[in-house]
């Protein structure tokens, strides 16, 4: 199972402190890329202070980290999340193309 998690889950650096590996640095260039925007700025502390940057940045790092436990063999039965991780959730799940929530999860911070 994966547990996603919502707003006040976030901590400063939260992308910046990623492993780096190939997956974890592709989920993070595909989201700067869909929003046009370098997507490791909005994780300082004083950007998260806005509704925006703090449920992309939970979004993005639960997508990421979610996504480096399948390609070590993690295979969970299912998924849940609380507010924005129900986006995370349904991306995992394969329910939703991560483009697509990452654009929803966009304008839900706004």
């Amino acid at each position: 199972m994966f547990l996603c998690p919502g707003q006040g889950s976030q901590k400063s650096n939260m992308l910046n402190e990623l492993p780096d590996q190939k997956i974890i640095n592709n989920t993070i260039e595909e989201a700067s890329d869909v929003l046009q925007l370098n997507v490791r700025n909005l994780d300082k502390e004083s950007a998260l202070s806005s509704t925006y940057a703090v449920q992309l940045v939970l979004f993005i790092w639960s997508i990421a980290m979610g996504e480096l436990l399948k390609e070590s063999g993690a295979k969970p039965h299912f998924t849940a999340g609380h507010s924005v991780g129900a986006f995370t959730s349904s991306v995992l799940s394969n329910a939703l193309p991560f483009s697509k929530a990452l654009t929803l999860v966009a304008k839900r911070g706004s």
